[in-house]
């Protein structure tokens, strides 16, 4: 569960830098 919020706290982190 951790690891599923983590993978898309870098997504979202990801799509904000691009």
């Amino acid at each position: 569960y951790k690891d599923k919020i983590s993978k898309g706290k870098k997504k979202k982190k990801q799509k904000l830098g691009i």
